[in-house]
């Protein structure tokens, strides 16, 4: 039988025990689970992965794709191995942008992200496994059960609000969050699966083909189902349709099709307080501003979501960025604030944020044009935390007088002096500088050097080499606090921090 913790492995006879997640049966407690292999799929990955895979478990069919437990034949190991069916023509724009989706959720690490480490497309499928882990999805611990604690709900979304976090800093959106693509351990620890690869298909492919199937429809956000320009709001989006579903204990939406979630959003979302009565007010609000159909009505980001959603006030406004287009098609990047911006804002947006671009170099674009159909690039990187050079003299300046001037003729009126002429310092190689990656679970507001650099995560932050103070605070935890000693070079990953609640 199948393990009901993980829903991945067989429980062994033997020991009564899952191997994969530690799972101990007790008695006759433990659920059985049939984990047939559908013939035609079996036949299907036979005749074109067998070379790559070898089917074991069947974990999880879907709508439009099948997640097996499989064994890895060049790795020898276990990974989970998705198969999406191909629904139509699969023309070289949806495989471009299914491999460039791959290829950078491959590049990714993040403790509440699920690593991607193959993709591939055969003559019937498109395919990708990732690293096997001891969980279930979201949406399997919500069937069935009461609508879920508030203070349970905002653990989860914590912690997968850190990883989207960390994937719009690396300018990619995940586009198809939902509660099947969250997944739970035992311990209550969140992974985020399948970042950008069922979006950047749906998007690539024409509408009625049948890949809306991958999505978790009612989480979708406006923008994705329409086929827009697509930012981090639209994560933001998700996550608060995973929020109302985790508290009223359904969806704020319901369809199957994308037609029929259009339809129900021309109404009324049910109110969230006549389902929970025992919910704050400040809850249904938060919940229905990241719902609202415009991506500039949301907030900042999805941490000041989840930070509203607690009852925490937002100390500083995170402006988005997201991708507009120039009249000529060519890209830039357009500041969106809180609310919605018309006429001269715009303008006036548009202008500091094409100055800082300037100042950036090409990196915000740069980092555009990789992400593809992920369709959005953050900022620049935060400058690097370095010393300030020495201030050199400038040429027009009056020098002093050397000492051997002054010891000849110390009373001399000077008069007028002529612009001395400064010759340029030879250049001094440019030490390279540390990098840091910092998380913390909850998230919090990192400090290097009593210097406020922002919410956690941060990734790729440049610091001087030497020693650092770092500290992270939040309201209600105990703060975090670490001197680090870093090497010209060095680079240097936290990325398991806890803060410790204040006990009352």
């Amino acid at each position: 039988m199948i393990c009901p913790r993980c829903s991945v492995a067989e429980i062994s006879p033997v020991t009564n025990r899952c191997e994969l997640c530690g799972y101990t049966q007790l008695g006759t407690a433990a659920v059985a689970v049939q984990a047939p292999i559908a013939n035609e799929v079996l036949e299907t990955v036979q005749n074109e992965l067998a070379d790559r895979f070898e089917l074991q478990v069947l974990v999880r069919h879907e709508r439009g794709s099948t997640l097996y437990l499989a064994r890895d034949l060049e790795d020898d190991r276990l990974v989970s191995l998705r198969l999406i069916p191909r629904q139509g023509p699969v023309e070289g724009p949806l495989i471009h942008r299914f491999a460039q989706a791959a290829t950078l959720a491959a590049q990714l690490r993040h403790p509440h992200l699920i690593p991607l480490r193959k993709h591939g497309v055969t003559t019937s499928l498109l395919w990708y496994s990732t690293d096997v882990v001891k969980s279930r999805t979201l949406g399997m611990t919500l069937e069935g059960a009461d609508p879920m604690p508030l203070a349970r709900t905002l653990e989860l979304l914590e912690q997968a609000a850190s990883g989207l976090e960390y994937l719009h800093r690396n300018a990619v959106v995940h586009g198809g969050l939902g509660c099947e693509t969250i997944l739970v351990d035992g311990e209550g620890w969140v992974r985020v699966s399948d970042p950008g690869t069922a979006a950047a298909i749906y998007r690539a492919a024409g509408p009625g083909v049948g890949w809306e199937a991958l999505l978790d429809l009612p989480c979708a956000a406006p923008e994705l189902l329409d086929r827009r320009l697509m930012g981090p709001a639209a994560d933001q989006y998700s996550l608060a349709a995973v929020a109302y579903r985790c508290l009223a204990g359904q969806p704020p939406f319901t369809g199957d099709s994308v037609e029929s979630i259009r339809r129900d959003r021309t109404g009324v979302i049910p109110a969230l307080r006549d389902l929970r009565s025992d919910l704050p007010p400040h809850v249904e609000t938060a919940i229905l501003r990241a719902l609202r159909d415009e991506p500039a009505e949301r907030f900042g980001s999805a941490l000041d979501f989840v930070a509203v959603l607690s009852g925490a006030a937002v100390r500083q406004s995170s402006a988005m960025l997201v991708p507009s287009v120039r009249p000529s098609g060519a890209p830039m990047m357009v500041g969106q604030p809180g609310q919605r911006s018309r006429g001269r804002w715009r303008l006036a947006i548009a202008a500091i944020t094409v100055g800082v671009l300037a100042t950036a170099g090409g990196w915000a674009y740069s980092r555009m044009q990789r992400a593809g159909d992920a369709g959005w690039a953050e900022g620049p990187t935060p400058a690097p935390v370095m010393a300030p050079p020495t201030a050199a003299p400038t040429a027009g300046t009056t020098p002093s007088p050397s000492g051997a001037d002054a010891a000849r003729d110390p009373g001399a009126d000077v008069g007028p002096v002529a612009p001395a002429v400064v010759a340029p310092a030879p250049a001094q190689p440019v030490a390279p500088p540390a990098t840091l990656f910092v998380n913390a679970t909850p998230w919090g507001s990192l400090y290097v050097d009593d210097r406020l650099i922002g919410n956690t995560p941060q990734v790729n932050l440049r610091v001087a080499a030497g020693t650092h103070r770092l500290r992270i605070v939040r309201d209600g935890f105990a703060p975090w606090v670490r001197e680090v000693d870093l090497g010209e070079g060095d680079v240097l990953r936290l990325t398991d921090i806890v803060l410790d609640p204040i006990r009352q």
